[in-house]
Protein backbone atom coordinates (compact mmCIF):
# COMPACT_ATOMS: atom_id res chain seq x y z
CA UNK A 1 0.00 0.00 0.00
CA UNK A 2 2.87 2.02 0.77
CA UNK A 3 4.36 1.83 -2.48
CA UNK A 4 1.41 2.15 -4.20
CA UNK A 5 1.03 5.69 -2.83
CA UNK A 6 4.69 6.48 -3.37
CA UNK A 7 4.36 5.31 -6.80
CA UNK A 8 1.30 7.72 -7.12
CA UNK A 9 3.05 10.33 -5.89
CA UNK A 10 5.97 10.78 -7.61
CA UNK A 11 4.21 10.18 -10.76
CA UNK A 12 2.03 13.01 -9.97
CA UNK A 13 4.89 15.04 -9.22
CA UNK A 14 7.11 14.48 -12.03
CA UNK A 15 3.74 14.57 -14.44
CA UNK A 16 3.78 17.98 -13.00
CA UNK A 17 6.77 19.17 -14.03
CA UNK A 18 6.76 17.62 -17.17
CA UNK A 19 3.71 20.02 -17.48
CA UNK A 20 5.32 22.75 -16.45
CA UNK A 21 8.03 22.67 -19.22
CA UNK A 22 5.49 22.25 -21.84
CA UNK A 23 4.22 25.52 -20.97
CA UNK A 24 7.25 26.80 -20.93
CA UNK A 25 8.24 25.55 -24.33
CA UNK A 26 4.85 26.99 -25.51
CA UNK A 27 5.67 30.55 -23.67
CA UNK A 28 9.55 30.52 -24.97
CA UNK A 29 8.63 28.89 -28.70
CA UNK A 30 8.20 32.14 -30.42
CA UNK A 31 11.56 33.82 -29.24
CA UNK A 32 13.38 30.06 -30.46
CA UNK A 33 12.28 30.47 -33.80
CA UNK A 34 13.20 34.16 -33.63
CA UNK A 35 17.10 32.70 -32.97
CA UNK A 36 17.51 33.65 -29.26
CA UNK A 37 17.84 29.82 -28.07
CA UNK A 38 21.50 29.44 -28.11
CA UNK A 39 20.96 26.82 -30.86
CA UNK A 40 21.54 29.98 -33.11
CA UNK A 41 25.35 29.67 -31.44
CA UNK A 42 26.08 26.16 -32.99
CA UNK A 43 23.87 26.94 -36.53
CA UNK A 44 26.12 29.66 -37.26
CA UNK A 45 29.24 28.22 -36.62
CA UNK A 46 28.24 25.05 -39.26
CA UNK A 47 27.05 27.58 -41.45
CA UNK A 48 30.63 29.19 -41.42
CA UNK A 49 32.11 26.16 -41.55
CA UNK A 50 29.83 24.99 -44.31
CA UNK A 51 30.27 28.36 -46.33
CA UNK A 52 34.30 27.58 -46.13
CA UNK A 53 35.10 30.41 -44.02
CA UNK A 54 36.84 28.39 -41.05
CA UNK A 55 39.78 30.20 -41.26
CA UNK A 56 37.39 32.92 -39.47
CA UNK A 57 35.67 30.93 -37.16
CA UNK A 58 36.48 32.96 -33.99
CA UNK A 59 36.08 36.67 -35.70
CA UNK A 60 32.77 38.14 -33.96
CA UNK A 61 32.51 40.13 -37.12
CA UNK A 62 31.52 37.09 -38.96
CA UNK A 63 29.61 35.66 -36.26
CA UNK A 64 27.52 38.43 -36.23
CA UNK A 65 26.92 38.68 -40.46
CA UNK A 66 25.85 34.74 -40.31
CA UNK A 67 23.67 34.91 -37.40
CA UNK A 68 21.62 38.33 -38.72
CA UNK A 69 21.10 35.70 -42.13
CA UNK A 70 19.07 33.10 -39.67
CA UNK A 71 18.21 35.62 -36.91
CA UNK A 72 17.49 39.07 -38.45
CA UNK A 73 15.56 39.97 -35.34
CA UNK A 74 17.29 38.52 -32.47
CA UNK A 75 20.32 40.20 -34.01
CA UNK A 76 18.61 43.48 -34.94
CA UNK A 77 20.69 45.71 -32.34
CA UNK A 78 22.75 43.31 -30.29
CA UNK A 79 26.39 41.81 -31.32
CA UNK A 80 26.47 37.92 -31.68
CA UNK A 81 26.13 35.25 -29.27
CA UNK A 82 29.75 34.39 -29.24
CA UNK A 83 30.72 30.34 -30.74
CA UNK A 84 33.34 29.94 -28.03
CA UNK A 85 33.14 26.23 -28.20
CA UNK A 86 36.46 24.11 -29.84
CA UNK A 87 35.89 24.22 -33.84
CA UNK A 88 35.77 20.09 -33.80
CA UNK A 89 32.34 20.62 -32.48
CA UNK A 90 30.23 22.62 -35.30
CA UNK A 91 31.21 19.12 -37.34
CA UNK A 92 28.17 17.89 -34.83
CA UNK A 93 25.90 21.16 -36.52
CA UNK A 94 27.10 20.29 -40.13
CA UNK A 95 24.17 18.16 -41.00
CA UNK A 96 21.55 20.34 -39.26
CA UNK A 97 23.01 23.18 -41.31
CA UNK A 98 21.57 22.55 -45.03
CA UNK A 99 18.50 22.73 -43.13
CA UNK A 100 15.98 26.18 -42.36
CA UNK A 101 17.19 27.74 -39.09
CA UNK A 102 14.03 26.42 -37.03
CA UNK A 103 13.29 22.96 -39.23
CA UNK A 104 17.35 22.30 -38.06
CA UNK A 105 15.95 23.43 -34.02
CA UNK A 106 13.35 21.05 -34.31
CA UNK A 107 15.78 18.38 -35.20
CA UNK A 108 18.35 19.07 -33.37
CA UNK A 109 15.78 19.01 -30.01
CA UNK A 110 14.64 15.63 -31.58
CA UNK A 111 17.71 14.24 -30.80
CA UNK A 112 18.49 15.66 -27.52
CA UNK A 113 14.66 13.91 -26.49
CA UNK A 114 16.48 10.46 -28.42
CA UNK A 115 20.00 10.96 -26.41
CA UNK A 116 18.05 11.56 -23.11
CA UNK A 117 16.35 8.34 -23.74
CA UNK A 118 19.27 6.33 -25.32
CA UNK A 119 20.89 7.58 -22.17
CA UNK A 120 18.26 5.93 -19.55
CA UNK A 121 18.57 2.68 -21.97
CA UNK A 122 22.10 2.60 -21.51
CA UNK A 123 21.61 2.63 -17.61
CA UNK A 124 18.79 0.50 -17.37
CA UNK A 125 21.15 -2.37 -15.79
CA UNK A 126 22.40 -0.29 -13.20
CA UNK A 127 18.49 0.94 -12.48
CA UNK A 128 17.06 -2.31 -11.76
CA UNK A 129 15.55 -1.18 -8.86
CA UNK A 130 14.22 2.34 -10.19
CA UNK A 131 12.56 0.24 -13.14
CA UNK A 132 10.97 -2.46 -10.96
CA UNK A 133 9.32 0.14 -8.75
CA UNK A 134 8.03 1.54 -11.84
CA UNK A 135 9.20 1.60 -15.50
CA UNK A 136 7.75 5.03 -15.82
CA UNK A 137 9.23 6.88 -13.01
CA UNK A 138 12.93 7.32 -15.04
CA UNK A 139 11.60 8.20 -18.27
CA UNK A 140 9.24 10.65 -16.07
CA UNK A 141 12.57 11.82 -14.63
CA UNK A 142 14.49 12.79 -17.20
CA UNK A 143 12.04 14.85 -18.67
CA UNK A 144 10.93 16.52 -15.14
CA UNK A 145 14.28 17.79 -14.51
CA UNK A 146 14.52 21.37 -15.45
CA UNK A 147 18.38 21.45 -16.67
CA UNK A 148 17.59 18.78 -19.56
CA UNK A 149 14.53 20.81 -20.62
CA UNK A 150 16.47 23.77 -20.73
CA UNK A 151 19.01 22.30 -22.85
CA UNK A 152 16.22 20.74 -25.07
CA UNK A 153 14.77 24.18 -25.62
CA UNK A 154 17.58 26.03 -25.66
CA UNK A 155 19.47 23.59 -28.61
CA UNK A 156 22.04 23.08 -26.50
CA UNK A 157 25.19 20.61 -26.45
CA UNK A 158 25.03 19.38 -23.09
CA UNK A 159 22.49 15.97 -23.02
CA UNK A 160 24.89 15.15 -25.54
CA UNK A 161 27.90 15.13 -22.81
CA UNK A 162 25.64 13.49 -20.04
CA UNK A 163 25.53 10.21 -22.63
CA UNK A 164 29.52 10.36 -23.15
CA UNK A 165 29.70 10.57 -19.34
CA UNK A 166 27.21 7.61 -18.91
CA UNK A 167 29.23 5.79 -21.57
CA UNK A 168 32.50 6.61 -19.41
CA UNK A 169 30.75 5.37 -16.61
CA UNK A 170 29.26 2.07 -18.46
CA UNK A 171 32.91 1.56 -19.63
CA UNK A 172 34.60 1.76 -16.57
CA UNK A 173 32.38 -0.79 -14.99
CA UNK A 174 33.53 -3.14 -17.75
CA UNK A 175 37.07 -2.49 -16.21
CA UNK A 176 37.71 -1.03 -19.65
CA UNK A 177 39.43 2.63 -18.37
CA UNK A 178 41.27 3.15 -21.64
CA UNK A 179 37.73 2.88 -23.24
CA UNK A 180 36.45 5.12 -20.18
CA UNK A 181 39.12 8.16 -21.26
CA UNK A 182 38.62 7.83 -25.20
CA UNK A 183 34.81 7.86 -24.50
CA UNK A 184 35.13 11.09 -22.62
CA UNK A 185 37.44 12.76 -24.30
CA UNK A 186 34.45 13.35 -27.17
CA UNK A 187 32.94 15.73 -24.39
CA UNK A 188 36.10 18.35 -24.64
CA UNK A 189 33.22 20.32 -26.57
CA UNK A 190 32.66 21.17 -22.89
CA UNK A 191 35.88 20.90 -21.35
CA UNK A 192 35.69 23.01 -18.59
CA UNK A 193 32.69 19.97 -17.73
CA UNK A 194 35.57 17.70 -18.49
CA UNK A 195 38.96 18.49 -17.46
CA UNK A 196 38.36 18.49 -13.72
CA UNK A 197 37.15 14.79 -13.83
CA UNK A 198 39.94 13.81 -15.88
CA UNK A 199 42.39 16.03 -13.21
CA UNK A 200 40.33 13.40 -10.43
CA UNK A 201 41.71 10.55 -12.30
CA UNK A 202 44.83 12.08 -12.87
CA UNK A 203 45.31 12.25 -9.10
CA UNK A 204 44.85 8.62 -8.82
CA UNK A 205 47.27 7.40 -11.54
CA UNK A 206 44.50 5.85 -13.61
CA UNK A 207 46.69 6.02 -16.46
CA UNK A 208 44.82 3.93 -18.77
CA UNK A 209 42.19 6.73 -18.77
CA UNK A 210 44.90 9.15 -19.39
CA UNK A 211 46.31 7.73 -22.11
CA UNK A 212 42.84 6.53 -23.70
CA UNK A 213 41.86 10.61 -22.79
CA UNK A 214 45.27 12.38 -24.40
CA UNK A 215 44.70 10.06 -27.68
CA UNK A 216 41.83 11.05 -28.73
CA UNK A 217 41.96 14.62 -27.20
CA UNK A 218 45.03 14.52 -29.82
CA UNK A 219 43.13 13.56 -32.63
CA UNK A 220 40.45 16.17 -31.93
CA UNK A 221 43.28 18.93 -31.88
CA UNK A 222 44.69 17.87 -35.34
CA UNK A 223 40.71 17.68 -36.64
CA UNK A 224 40.18 20.97 -35.33
CA UNK A 225 43.29 22.36 -36.94
CA UNK A 226 41.99 21.09 -39.92
CA UNK A 227 38.95 22.68 -39.92
CA UNK A 228 40.13 26.62 -38.90
CA UNK A 229 43.99 26.11 -39.27
CA UNK A 230 46.71 26.67 -36.74
CA UNK A 231 46.49 29.89 -36.32
CA UNK A 232 43.29 30.04 -35.69
CA UNK A 233 43.10 27.45 -33.43
CA UNK A 234 46.25 29.13 -31.58
CA UNK A 235 43.87 32.11 -31.00
CA UNK A 236 41.12 29.92 -29.69
CA UNK A 237 42.09 29.80 -26.08
CA UNK A 238 42.47 34.22 -26.06
CA UNK A 239 39.34 34.24 -27.21
CA UNK A 240 37.81 32.49 -24.84
CA UNK A 241 38.97 34.25 -22.28
CA UNK A 242 37.97 37.47 -23.89
CA UNK A 243 34.79 36.17 -23.88
CA UNK A 244 34.60 34.98 -20.37
CA UNK A 245 36.08 38.52 -19.10
CA UNK A 246 33.62 40.70 -21.63
CA UNK A 247 31.39 43.51 -20.30
CA UNK A 248 28.07 41.64 -21.49
CA UNK A 249 26.68 40.51 -18.55
CA UNK A 250 24.43 38.24 -20.92
CA UNK A 251 27.10 35.90 -22.19
CA UNK A 252 28.77 35.26 -18.89
CA UNK A 253 26.96 35.67 -16.01
CA UNK A 254 28.29 34.19 -13.00
CA UNK A 255 24.81 35.00 -10.83
CA UNK A 256 23.19 32.34 -12.71
CA UNK A 257 26.38 29.58 -12.20
CA UNK A 258 25.07 27.09 -9.55
CA UNK A 259 29.01 26.40 -9.10
CA UNK A 260 32.03 27.54 -6.82
CA UNK A 261 32.21 30.24 -9.41
CA UNK A 262 28.71 31.53 -8.82
CA UNK A 263 28.70 31.01 -5.27
CA UNK A 264 32.02 33.07 -4.66
CA UNK A 265 31.77 35.48 -7.54
CA UNK A 266 28.45 35.45 -8.29
CA UNK A 267 26.76 38.44 -6.05
CA UNK A 268 29.16 41.18 -8.17
CA UNK A 269 28.54 42.18 -12.12
CA UNK A 270 32.11 43.56 -12.13
CA UNK A 271 34.68 43.00 -15.11
CA UNK A 272 37.17 41.31 -14.67
CA UNK A 273 36.48 39.11 -11.47
CA UNK A 274 39.04 40.98 -8.91
CA UNK A 275 41.98 39.17 -8.51
CA UNK A 276 41.39 37.97 -4.81
CA UNK A 277 37.47 35.89 -6.21
CA UNK A 278 39.48 34.71 -9.15
CA UNK A 279 42.21 33.55 -6.41
CA UNK A 280 39.62 32.45 -3.62
CA UNK A 281 37.73 30.00 -6.48
CA UNK A 282 40.98 28.41 -7.84
CA UNK A 283 41.79 27.43 -3.61
CA UNK A 284 38.18 26.33 -3.15
CA UNK A 285 38.18 24.14 -6.35
CA UNK A 286 41.92 22.91 -5.92
CA UNK A 287 40.78 21.79 -2.67
CA UNK A 288 37.28 20.10 -3.92
CA UNK A 289 39.28 18.03 -6.55
CA UNK A 290 41.70 16.77 -4.18
CA UNK A 291 39.31 16.37 -1.48
CA UNK A 292 37.26 14.15 -4.70
CA UNK A 293 40.09 12.42 -5.71
CA UNK A 294 41.16 11.15 -2.35
CA UNK A 295 37.24 9.07 -1.93
CA UNK A 296 38.19 7.73 -5.53
CA UNK A 297 40.48 5.24 -4.38
CA UNK A 298 40.03 1.82 -6.01
CA UNK A 299 41.53 0.22 -3.18
CA UNK A 300 38.49 1.04 -0.92
CA UNK A 301 36.20 0.13 -3.34
CA UNK A 302 34.26 -2.89 -1.29
CA UNK A 303 31.27 -3.59 -4.23
CA UNK A 304 29.84 -1.56 -7.09
CA UNK A 305 27.82 0.69 -5.14
CA UNK A 306 31.03 2.10 -3.72
CA UNK A 307 32.85 2.46 -6.83
CA UNK A 308 29.93 3.89 -8.44
CA UNK A 309 29.07 6.77 -5.63
CA UNK A 310 33.02 7.64 -5.89
CA UNK A 311 32.05 8.21 -10.16
CA UNK A 312 29.22 9.97 -9.31
CA UNK A 313 30.55 12.12 -6.37
CA UNK A 314 33.37 12.62 -8.93
CA UNK A 315 30.99 14.17 -11.92
CA UNK A 316 29.09 16.12 -9.13
CA UNK A 317 32.62 17.81 -7.88
CA UNK A 318 33.77 18.26 -11.71
CA UNK A 319 30.29 20.34 -11.93
CA UNK A 320 30.96 22.44 -8.43
CA UNK A 321 34.73 23.21 -9.84
CA UNK A 322 33.58 24.10 -13.50
CA UNK A 323 34.80 27.35 -14.43
CA UNK A 324 31.31 28.20 -16.75
CA UNK A 325 28.40 26.43 -16.10
CA UNK A 326 24.43 27.18 -16.65
CA UNK A 327 21.09 25.63 -15.65
CA UNK A 328 21.45 23.39 -19.13
CA UNK A 329 24.82 21.92 -18.31
CA UNK A 330 23.55 20.86 -15.12
CA UNK A 331 22.07 17.88 -17.39
CA UNK A 332 24.90 15.55 -16.77
CA UNK A 333 23.88 15.73 -13.23
CA UNK A 334 21.08 12.77 -13.97
CA UNK A 335 23.36 10.32 -14.20
CA UNK A 336 24.71 10.56 -10.45
CA UNK A 337 21.00 12.02 -9.62
CA UNK A 338 19.64 8.66 -10.99
CA UNK A 339 22.27 6.60 -9.27
CA UNK A 340 21.53 7.93 -6.20
CA UNK A 341 17.90 7.12 -6.34
CA UNK A 342 18.40 3.67 -7.51
CA UNK A 343 20.86 3.06 -4.07
CA UNK A 344 17.81 4.55 -2.28
CA UNK A 345 14.92 1.95 -4.06
CA UNK A 346 17.17 -0.59 -4.29
CA UNK A 347 17.48 -1.24 0.02
CA UNK A 348 20.50 0.87 0.83
CA UNK A 349 20.26 2.02 4.26
CA UNK A 350 22.47 5.04 5.03
CA UNK A 351 22.51 6.71 8.67
CA UNK A 352 19.51 9.16 8.89
CA UNK A 353 21.03 12.32 8.39
CA UNK A 354 22.55 10.79 5.06
CA UNK A 355 19.50 9.37 4.05
CA UNK A 356 17.19 12.34 4.17
CA UNK A 357 20.08 14.66 3.21
CA UNK A 358 20.19 13.07 -0.26
CA UNK A 359 16.51 13.01 -0.23
CA UNK A 360 16.21 16.42 -0.21
CA UNK A 361 18.46 17.40 -2.50
CA UNK A 362 16.68 15.33 -5.19
CA UNK A 363 13.71 16.98 -4.36
CA UNK A 364 15.42 20.26 -4.68
CA UNK A 365 16.74 19.24 -7.74
CA UNK A 366 13.92 17.87 -9.62
CA UNK A 367 11.82 20.83 -8.53
CA UNK A 368 11.71 23.69 -11.48
CA UNK A 369 9.45 25.97 -9.62
CA UNK A 370 12.91 26.44 -7.27
CA UNK A 371 14.46 26.99 -11.04
CA UNK A 372 12.31 29.54 -12.47
CA UNK A 373 12.16 31.75 -9.40
CA UNK A 374 15.85 31.64 -8.66
CA UNK A 375 16.51 32.28 -12.65
CA UNK A 376 13.66 34.34 -13.32
CA UNK A 377 12.63 35.96 -10.32
CA UNK A 378 15.87 36.25 -8.69
CA UNK A 379 18.48 36.19 -11.13
CA UNK A 380 20.59 34.25 -8.76
CA UNK A 381 20.45 30.37 -9.69
CA UNK A 382 24.08 30.63 -8.15
CA UNK A 383 22.25 29.74 -4.91
CA UNK A 384 21.89 26.70 -5.78
CA UNK A 385 24.93 25.43 -5.61
CA UNK A 386 24.46 25.20 -1.96
CA UNK A 387 22.06 22.13 -2.81
CA UNK A 388 25.23 20.34 -4.86
CA UNK A 389 27.59 20.97 -1.91
CA UNK A 390 24.95 19.45 0.42
CA UNK A 391 24.74 16.33 -2.25
CA UNK A 392 28.53 16.15 -2.73
CA UNK A 393 29.12 16.17 0.90
CA UNK A 394 26.55 13.32 1.63
CA UNK A 395 28.05 10.97 -0.86
CA UNK A 396 31.23 11.75 0.74
CA UNK A 397 29.88 10.88 4.57
CA UNK A 398 28.03 7.64 2.49
CA UNK A 399 31.32 6.77 0.89
CA UNK A 400 33.35 7.19 4.10
CA UNK A 401 31.27 5.02 5.94
CA UNK A 402 30.96 2.57 3.42
CA UNK A 403 34.89 2.32 3.30
CA UNK A 404 35.19 1.57 6.86
CA UNK A 405 34.97 -1.83 6.35
CA UNK A 406 37.71 -4.20 5.41
CA UNK A 407 38.72 -2.98 1.78
CA UNK A 408 38.21 -4.95 -1.45
CA UNK A 409 40.01 -3.91 -4.74
CA UNK A 410 37.35 -4.70 -7.58
CA UNK A 411 36.94 -3.04 -10.74
CA UNK A 412 34.87 0.45 -10.87
CA UNK A 413 31.01 -1.51 -10.53
CA UNK A 414 31.87 -4.76 -11.26
CA UNK A 415 29.12 -7.19 -11.45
Amino acid sequence: MLASKLKFVLILYLGSMIFLHVLLFLYVKQQARDGYSDFSIFYGAARILLSGQGGHLYENGLQLEVQRQFAPVARAHDGPLPYNHPPFEALFYLPFSYLPYWPAYLAWGSVNLLLLCGTLFLLRRHLQSVFRFSPWVPFMAILGFFPAAVAVMQGQDSILLLMLYSLTFLAMTRGSEFAAGCCLAFGLFKFHLVLPFVAILLLRRRMKFILGFLLVAGLLVLLSAALVGWKELVEYPRYVWQVNQSPPIKVIWPRNMPNLRGLIAGWTDRRPTPFWLDALILVTSSWALLWAAKRFDPAQWRDSRTSAMAFALAVIVTFLVGYHGYSQDLSILLLPLLLVAEWLFGGWKPNAWIRWSLLACLGVLFCTPIYVALVFQLKHLNVLAVALLLLAVSLGRALKSEQKEEPVTVPLAAS
